[in-house]
């Protein structure tokens, strides 16, 4: 079903854009005086924190397509699936305020 394909391509999409944007303006602040290993250490939580989204959704997409037939599971996987995506701005924000807080 592409519907389950599109839901996990975006939020992988989304999920690696905001992880560029971290990473970008983690090292603007370093330029701008920020100590530079507390802020590393702040984007390799925020990049562990990202890598486990993505695995969420992967992990969605996986599950969908191992249900096979049964529709039931297909359903419940789907609707899990677009609740996660519903939430997922939240989030990406929640990451990004965590990485870049001073």
């Amino acid at each position: 079903m592409a519907a389950i394909d599109d839901i996990v391509d975006e939020a992988l999409k989304l999920i690696f854009e905001m992880r560029f944007r971290i990473s970008y303006e983690a090292e603007l602040l370093i330029e701008n005086g920020d100590d530079q290993e507390r802020r590393r250490e702040k984007v390799a939580a925020a990049g562990a924190a990202l890598s486990d989204l993505a695995d969420e959704f992967t992990g969605l997409g996986k599950a969908f397509h191992a249900a096979g037939a049964d529709e039931v599971r297909r359903t419940e996987v789907m609707d899990r699936a677009t609740q996660a995506r519903a939430r997922l701005p939240q989030r990406l924000s929640d990451v990004k305020a965590v990485a870049l807080a001073a």
